[in-house]
C-alpha cells in the first residue's frame, strides 16, 4: 500500500482531502477507525491500512514529508513542461 502510483493515497484511505486542517484530518482518522475496526464489523485489513495512513500523515512533520513526496504540498516539485 502507498508504494505504487496506482495505490490509494493516505488521504484516500482516511477519506480526507489533502488540504484538510490537522483537526479535520484527525477527525477523519478517528471516524475511519470506528468504521473499520474488526470488533464493530469492519475489515481488519482496511483497519491496518487506516493505521498505516495515519502513521504517514498523523504529525505535522510526517505529513509535510509525505506531501512533498506525493505532490500534495505547496512546495512539491512540478515535472510538467514549462509554458
Amino acid at each position: 500500500m502507498f508504494d505504487s502510483p496506482l495505490s490509494a493515497s493516505a488521504y484516500e484511505v482516511l477519506q480526507s482531502a489533502p488540504d484538510a486542517t490537522d483537526d479535520d484530518l484527525r477527525k477523519a482518522y478517528r471516524l475511519r477507525l470506528r468504521q473499520t475496526h474488526p470488533d464493530t464489523g469492519g475489515d481488519a485489513a482496511v483497519f491496518v491500512q487506516v493505521q498505516r495512513a495515519w502513521d504517514l500523515v498523523g504529525t505535522p512533520a510526517a505529513r509535510a514529508a509525505y506531501d512533498r513526496g506525493h505532490g500534495f504540498g505547496a512546495h512539491a516539485p512540478s515535472y510538467a513542461p514549462a509554458g
